[in-house]
């Protein structure tokens, strides 16, 4: 079955787009309505690249209503977006990694985490001095005592 693209056009009081085919071999026309610009990702390649050579039809009032369709159209014919290639477009490409990008970030942000961690428990497994007393083995005490048993044994 042969099918011609006879236009598109921008539909005011129904606010969607018709699609309109020729099909040669009855002489009948198709109309499609398109309610949602995303359903236009649904198209087969081919339906693609014809609605991107033929660019749609609207009256003046309408414009941005209907290039919303016609860049929809745009973006998929540019970055090769269409039923048949669901599992293999540039943008799940794109997708894969920059979350392959987050999560070695993540990975390096968990690495350094834990390395703070260790390095602040080395830091403080020996508690600090809590007051500035000094110790006895330093102190004058021990040093009169060493002088008393010096005096007691005979030596000066």
């Amino acid at each position: 079955m042969k099918t011609l693209l006879k236009g598109w056009l921008y539909n005011q009081s129904t606010a969607e787009v018709v699609i309109s085919l020729y099909d040669k071999k009855t002489g009948e026309t198709r109309c499609i309505n398109v309610l949602d610009s995303m359903w236009l990702v649904n198209c087969s390649k081919k339906d693609i690249d014809c609605l991107f050579l033929n660019k749609i039809l609207y009256n003046g009032p309408d414009r941005v209503q209907a290039q919303q369709y016609q860049k929809m159209v745009n973006m998929c014919f540019a970055k090769d977006i269409n039923s048949g290639r669901y599992r293999q477009t540039k943008f799940r490409d794109i997708e894969l990694e920059e979350f392959l990008k987050k999560e070695k970030r993540n990975e390096r942000f968990r690495k350094i985490v834990e390395r703070a961690a260790v390095l602040g428990r080395r830091k403080f497994e020996r508690p600090p001095p809590m007051d500035q007393t000094p110790i006895e083995s330093q102190g004058g005490r021990d040093r009169g005592m060493e002088i008393q048993n010096i005096e007691s044994i005979g030596m000066k």
